[in-house]
């Protein structure tokens, strides 16, 4: 059977993560709360106020942990296998010609069409409407044939229109090439499929990517392909929902004001292209995916992993090559934490001065610890940091430089600057050193932590055969 979002539910249910919902939701009131408290586990949602029949999917994958477990790894691998499938020749898809296509089993279309049929949900108070916030969009480049895929959020504004926020980068890129040729752009959004394909969709690589085929390479498999019915487009085949439609040129619409990845509103309301909905395709018995958007949540994990491998590739190569064990993007993406053993004196301040320009804008604290401190445990990276670093010495400011142009500390403390002036955002980062003396320095074994009697030998499961206290 093909890899999708049923087998990966089997997969959360076969480990317990996830909670089976069976009260009845609001999607105006209970959905976004749900998300929030539930932070570690999945949410399978069956009954939804307003929408008889539907069942909604929320954090899934919820963390490191999930999105490993979908690659059939430890969380602690997940970086490594990333980068190495992201070097991996490309998977050409495969398209279906005559066969059952399961997001085709049941199609809506014409005046039928309602959008606001689906069981999008209000994420937060002060947002400007409900979202569609799980939709990967695919487009093709009307030059070149390549796929895109990404992320939009896609604010409902009737039956058969939604908003599209699309920022500067690939997909803005293709709309342009119809927009200048007075042309709408073919496109679908694609809802519930497996966190490959979830994660090739978030990956910001090279504009030569054809996600499509990387989502195959994710998979394991070649991502199956149908063509879409309503638009000259072909469609991930195993998605649960696909919304046909098209954006028109040169037409835009208020959309937001929406809670943002940072925890915070930034952006307000903004004029963006239109989603005209000409079609809903999906399974007989399909299941709605929901992303909800804040600092800690499913959204924060399609970032903070693209991240920590782009991190990953770049710092593996400082100085020649440097020891890197492990990333972490802890929530909000303005802090990365970074394990490794440094040889030399001065080494981890190099690699963390890297880390801070790279490809992202978004890291301005950047803290190395060494290979006996978890990064994804951040009571044990704040004993680093207590422990191992001496202000003074281990702790460097550097101002003057380019930060992300939604880093709430800086931009929403200037009020005299307009939104679209912030992309110039000057302020300032920090790295912190909190590794042990050098390979190098003779106090290096100094910092050797205690360790408890028996701790090798130790068989946990010996005591707690059934389920761990912990």
């Amino acid at each position: 059977m093909p890899k999708d979002l049923r087998s990966y539910i089997d997969l959360l249910d076969e480990h317990r993560e996830i909670v089976h919902v069976e009260k009845e939701v609001d999607p105006d009131n209970n959905i976004g709360a749900l998300c929030h408290l539930a932070q570690e586990r999945a949410l399978w949602m069956k009954k939804i106020k307003g929408h008889p029949g539907w069942t909604a999917l929320a954090q899934a994958p919820a963390n490191w942990r999930h999105m490993a477990m979908a690659f059939g790894i430890e969380q602690e691998e997940l970086v490594f296998h990333i980068s190495k499938l992201l070097a991996a020749p490309p998977t050409e898809p495969v398209f279906l010609n005559g066969e059952p296509v399961p997001c085709q089993e049941k199609v809506i279309t014409g005046d039928d069409v309602d959008v606001r049929a689906l069981p999008a949900h209000l994420q937060s108070r002060e947002d400007g409407g409900k979202c569609i916030s799980a939709s990967i969009c695919i487009v093709k480049d009307p030059d070149t044939g390549q796929y895109n895929l990404s992320y939009h959020r896609m604010m409902l504004m009737g039956k058969k229109q939604t908003g599209f926020l699309m920022l500067p980068r690939h997909m803005w890129k293709v709309y342009k090439k119809y927009e200048d040729r007075d042309q709408p752009m073919p496109i679908a959004a694609v809802i519930g499929h497996h966190p490959g394909f979830a994660l090739a969709g978030g990956i910001s690589g090279s504009e030569e990517i054809d996600e499509v085929r990387l989502a195959g390479t994710f998979l394991g498999e070649p991502l199956r392909m149908a063509k879409a019915k309503t638009i000259d487009l072909e469609v991930p085949a195993d998605a649960e929902i696909i919304i046909e439609g098209e954006i028109p040129p040169k037409i835009r619409k208020s959309e937001g004001p929406f809670g943002e990845f940072q925890g915070y509103y930034l952006t307000g309301e903004t004029d963006s292209p239109v989603f005209n909905v000409k079609a809903i395709t999906m399974r007989r018995d399909a299941i709605y995916k929901i992303v909800q958007s804040a600092y800690n949540t499913e959204a924060a994990i399609f970032h903070r992993v693209p991240m920590a491998v782009t991190l990953w590739n770049r710092l593996k190569q400082n100085e020649g090559g440097i020891t890197i064990h492990n990333i972490n993007v802890i929530p909000t993406n303005f802090t990365v934490i970074i394990q490794m053993t440094p040889g030399f004196e001065g080494q981890a301040k190099n690699t963390l001065m890297s880390a801070l320009s790279g490809g992202y804008l978004h890291h301005k604290i950047a803290i190395a610890v060494d290979e006996d401190v978890d990064p994804f445990d951040l009571n044990d990276v704040l004993f680093a940091i207590s422990t191992r670093v001496n202000p003074v010495r281990d702790v460097t400011i550097i101002s003057g430089v380019r930060n992300h142009v939604m880093d709430p500390s800086i931009t929403m403390v200037d009020p005299e600057r307009d939104y679209m002036s912030k992309v110039q955002s000057v302020g300032s980062k920090i790295i912190i050193d909190a590794t042990k003396p050098s390979l190098s320095h003779p106090a290096r074994e100094r910092f050797d932590r205690v360790v408890p009697t028996g701790w090798d030998e130790f068989d946990p499961e010996a005591f707690f055969p059934d389920e761990k206290p912990w």
